[in-house]
């Protein structure tokens, strides 16, 4: 076994841990263990001076020729301790900034499924000189590519359903206590289509839109340009709707008015808003007056998509008065109590592509028929829903036929029979490519129409573009007839599987087909 490291010749050089020539003094700068001690006389023995801990440093060593070089490696040990002490000091500082941002961070993922903060702007972050020491060294992400980031996050879950949105906003909030670039960068994403609810309705109001007026603008207004209010409540006794209308006008897309009421403010608010795409009123259950709202309607030049709420006030002694509409109109949902004059005096213009209509029980048969004659060349998405009580039970068994550009038809059976797929009704050219079946649940509904008629249709070669099959819950024939439910599932793979052959199966289309329920 060889020698110790130690048990070196001791008469051999040593150097300090911090690069200086050790000799026979110990590192604090005192003598070394094997060094001989010196006769101790008034003359040699120095003052105390203060120790870098704080007390009286121990005696420096005598002054001799060997003692020359412990001075110079004291002095040399108290400056690097001095560093020492100042770093130590900086990496509190810098643990104490990163412990903020983490308590912050946390702070937010605790608070996330707390309806009365899903956004939140005011994250505790680290001051700029606390984050340039913080990581000096660390990579730096351009603007740019902290954009394309935060843009994947949204756009990925941004259309789901709402618990893909909260999570959706849950990220971009912790994504905002990164840093300040980070903060900065996500703000657009994280205010860009708000999750607003009954709780958080009035504390989001006082934060976008601080005064009553523009001169109080918040620049968080202008990165709103989605607004579903359908989960807030407003009663319209105040002017917190027409003030959020008002602040967002200029890059609003869609809005979904709350449950509540729609007053003359809120009209003047909406007719400002040029970049208006889709607005739903379908929420309001205080009578709105129709002339006014058709009014300011038709001059959103912008808007592709309108819901009418459920009630009406007119002028007229008819009930309705005459009105226009939006010139680029694609999709027009109506509900509520019109009559058979809405349409009659004013026929929806040539743009309109998507009809839905639900619960009007004060329109006709005949009036229906007339507007979807109209309608014919158009039309490609089309739903009657079961709260019309003026139809008869086979009122839409010829509707196929009747709109030959049909490519998507929710309707309920409580408006159909089995002849509604039949060879005349249902032709193998037609371009329809989903069905949804719906059903209002009146007791002997369900039995107007099987699923083994269905499949004798399909099977036949009827409704060839047929891909998307939809059954009501309502309908119960996952519990009454699963088998023959399965059955239209194989008649639906195999359609699948023929248009792979022909090369003209998509991704999108095969995930959508087969058959769903709702």
């Amino acid at each position: 076994m060889g020698p110790h490291p130690r048990d070196h010749d001791t008469d051999s050089p040593r150097y300090s841990i911090f690069g200086g020539h050790l000799s026979s003094t110990s590192i604090f700068g005192g003598p070394g263990p094997s060094s001989p001690q010196p006769d101790a006389s008034p003359s040699s023995t120095p003052a105390l001076t203060t120790s870098i801990f704080g007390g009286a440093a121990p005696p420096s060593p005598p002054h001799s020729d060997e003692s020359s070089s412990s001075h110079d490696e004291y002095a040399r040990l108290t400056t690097t301790a001095s560093r020492l002490s100042t770093l130590i000091s900086d990496l509190t500082t810098e643990v104490d900034a990163i412990q903020r941002t983490y308590e912050a961070a946390e702070g937010l993922a605790d608070h996330s499924d707390d309806e009365a903060h899903p956004v939140r702007a005011g994250i505790a972050l680290p001051s700029d000189e606390e984050a340039a020491r913080l990581r000096p060294n660390a990579p730096f992400l351009p603007l740019e590519l902290v954009d394309a980031i935060l843009g994947f996050v949204y756009s990925e879950t941004a259309a789901g359903n709402r618990e893909q949105r909260w999570k959706t906003q849950r990220t971009l909030a912790t994504c905002g206590a990164v840093s300040r670039l980070w903060y900065h960068a996500s703000l657009k994403y994280l205010y860009r289509a708000p999750i607003i609810t009954v709780l958080n309705y009035a504390p989001f109001i006082l934060t976008v839109c601080p005064g009553i007026s523009h001169a109080r603008h918040s620049p968080l207004s202008d990165y709103i340009h989605h607004l579903d209010l359908s989960r807030a409540h407003d009663d319209g006794r105040s002017s917190m709707l027409s003030r959020l209308i008002r602040h967002t006008q200029r890059n609003l897309r869609t809005l979904v008015a709350p449950r509540g009421a729609f007053t003359q403010a809120c009209y003047i608010a909406l007719s400002h808003s040029r970049c208006l795409e889709v607005l739903d009123l379908s929420c309001l259950f205080v009578s709105v007056n129709l002339v006014d709202l058709m009014r300011i309607v038709a001059s959103l030049g912008t808007l592709r998509s309108l819901k009418l709420p459920r009630s009406y006030t007119s002028r007229n002694s008819d009930g309705e008065a005459s009105h226009t509409w939006p010139e680029r109109l694609q999709s027009l949902s109506v509900s509520g109590n019109i009559n058979n004059n809405f349409f009659a005096l004013s026929p929806p213009p040539a743009t309109l592509e998507e009809l839905h209509i639900s619960h009007c029980p004060f329109v006709r048969y005949d009036t229906i028929k007339h507007l979807l004659t109209r309608l014919s060349p158009q039309l490609t998405t089309l739903e009657i829903n079961n709260s019309l009580p003026c139809l008869p039970f086979d009122a839409c068994n010829k509707l196929l036929p009747l709109l030959p550009n049909l490519t998507r038809l929710h309707v309920a059976v409580d408006f159909i029979t089995s002849h509604f797929f039949d060879e005349d009704n249902a032709p193998a050219t037609h371009p329809l490519y989903s069905l949804s079946l719906d059903s209002s649940g009146v007791q002997g509904v369900e039995k107007k129409v099987s699923p083994d008629e269905i499949f004798i249709a399909l099977a036949g070669g009827g409704l060839g573009a047929l891909r998307v099959l939809r059954l009501s819950k309502v309908l119960r024939w996952e519990e009454e007839v699963r088998e023959d439910v399965e059955d239209l599932a194989v008649i639906f793979s195999e359609r699948i599987e023929r248009d792979k052959e022909e090369g003209i199966s998509t991704v999108e289309r095969e995930a959508e087909a087969g058959v769903w329920g709702f």
